[in-house]
Formats: structure tokens, sequence, C-alpha cells
């Protein structure tokens, strides 16, 4: 049993370092993978801040060509609105016209049937 005690003061310092090396070596295999995922990390942002960019610059160009589109539109309706209103001028200047003969040429016959003897 005596030899037993001695041996014990050894191994249990062997067992401590042996503790202590893989407490290190832990630490260090720790660091690495922190520093892995770190950078894991840092790379998905930088993708992600691309990607944000490029869908920002998409709806940018969406919205100008949407706007383009819509103005184009407007132009379009603006210059029909004209021509339809051109020609609503043009047949009221037409009816006016006709009405005026209409009213000339009653006139006439009412002057005529006044003028009559009788």
């Amino acid at each position: 049993m005596e030899a037993t005690v001695q041996v014990l003061p050894p191994l249990i310092n062997d067992l401590s370092r042996r503790i202590d090396e893989l407490r290190e070596e832990f630490k260090g295999d720790l660091r690495e993978t922190e520093a892995r995922l770190t950078a894991r990390v840092q790379g998905v942002e930088l993708r992600l801040q691309g990607l944000e960019e490029k869908v920002e610059a998409g709806l940018r160009d969406l919205q100008a060509r949407l706007e383009a589109r819509i103005q184009g539109v407007a132009d379009r309706l603006e210059s029909r609105i004209g021509g339809v209103e051109a020609q609503v001028q043009g047949a009221k200047a037409e009816l006016l016209e006709h009405v005026r003969g209409v009213e000339e040429r009653l006139e006439a016959r009412i002057g005529g049937v006044e003028a009559r003897p009788g």
C-alpha cells in the first residue's frame, strides 16, 4: 500500500499536466473555430450587403421604368383627350353653323310669310 501511495503524486502530477495540455489544446481549437466562424459570418454579411445593394438597384430601376411607362401613358391619354376635345369643338362649331343656317332659313320664311298680302 505504501508503494501505491508513493506512486500517486507523480501520477497526479502527470494527469494534472495532461489536463492542462488538453485544456490549452482545446482553447487553441476553440480560437481556430471561432476565427473560422467569424470569417464565414463576415463573408456572409458581405454577400448579404451585396445582395441588398443589387435588390435596391433593381427596385430603383424598376421604379424608374414604371414611372416612365406611366408618364408615357399619361402623355398618350392627354394627347387623345386633346384630340377628342378638338373633335367635340369641331362638332360643336358645325352644329352651331347648322343651327344658324336653320335660323336664317326660318327667319327668311317667316319674313316671307309676313310680307305676303293678306
